[in-house]
């Protein structure tokens, strides 16, 4: 992960196109073949390492709280080389789940290894106080420490929005106007974002609205006239005018869906996943009453 990390470094800065192919080619086969519902990476533990295409094993999953960050370090890349929002939703399914899962409520226990089936019975502990290899840790604290500059981006035509939480953005345009922008939501527990947009002075721009893979009923206004073009996973361009005090609304039905594999991931045959929104639910025997398996 951190070496596609740099790879699409160097491609940002050169425009190497050989590299862009192999990168791609490796995106591709990471999210089709190699990558876990929750964002995690990494099927073996031998070496730290994937495993073959759909060898994505539950119990046995080393998914490293490392990778996971990885990953979301390398869609983040992905994402501004291209402003396509397939790299964000891999970067909120990671984030949400993979890297979340990490780390304990209360900030004191992590854990290095992520696997998406557990049997307490065998005396193993997955989440731990300190590791004699301690690159979880400190990894997971940073990523909180640097949230902010993950949820918007600037290029030349305006502003993209990449993540939805209760936060203010202070900055500018490319061209230096100034702008502030103050999200209110209960997301990811619900699907209503409200935005207020105040640049310096009315300026025209566009300003990318991310919606995510998962939003298949989503809806958009703009100081309360519905926008159309709304598609799920990629961003609604919305160019105009904006002046002091213009406020977005999206509003995005977040249903229980329940996910299958891969019918190649055969440790999954009858099995299903529980998502809503961008959470994926973890079902636990330690959660249920007694003699549920």
């Amino acid at each position: 992960m951190y070496a596609c990390c740099g790879a699409t470094d160097y491609y940002m800065e050169t425009g190497d196109q050989a590299y862009w192919k192999t990168l791609s080619t490796l995106w591709e086969d990471l999210t089709k073949r190699q990558m876990y519902i929750s964002g995690g990476v990494g099927a073996r533990s031998d070496g730290e390492a994937f495993g073959d295409a759909y060898e994505l094993p539950n119990s046995r999953a080393y998914g490293e709280s490392c990778a996971a960050i990885g990953n979301m370090m390398w869609n983040w890349r992905m994402l501004a080389a291209t402003g396509e929002g397939k790299f964000a939703d891999v970067i909120e399914r990671a984030l949400y789940n993979g890297i979340d899962s990490g780390m304990s409520l209360d900030g004191t226990l992590y854990c290095y290894r992520n696997p998406l089936a557990f049997d307490p019975s065998t005396g193993d502990k997955i989440r731990n106080p300190w590791y004699d290899v301690t690159c979880c840790p400190p990894n997971l604290e940073r990523i909180p420490a640097s949230l902010p500059g993950y949820f918007y981006s600037t290029s030349s035509n305006g502003l993209y929005v990449h993540l939805y939480d209760n936060s203010e953005l202070d900055w500018h345009l490319e061209d230096g106007t100034g702008l502030k922008v103050a999200q209110k939501t209960g997301y990811p527990w619900d699907g209503k974002v409200k935005i207020e947009v105040t640049p310096s002075q009315a300026s025209e721009f566009t300003f990318h609205l991310r919606i995510p893979g998962w939003a298949d009923r989503a809806q958009v206004s703009v100081n309360g006239k519905t926008v159309a073009g709304v598609r799920a996973g990629e961003y609604l361009p919305l160019r105009r005018r904006w002046s002091p005090g213009d406020v977005i609304q999206l509003q995005m039905e977040m249903p229980v869906q329940v996910m299958q594999a891969n019918y190649h991931v055969v440790e999954n045959e009858r099995r299903v996943a529980v998502q809503r929104g961008p959470l994926l639910y973890c079902l636990e025997e330690l959660d249920q009453p007694e003699g549920v398996a």
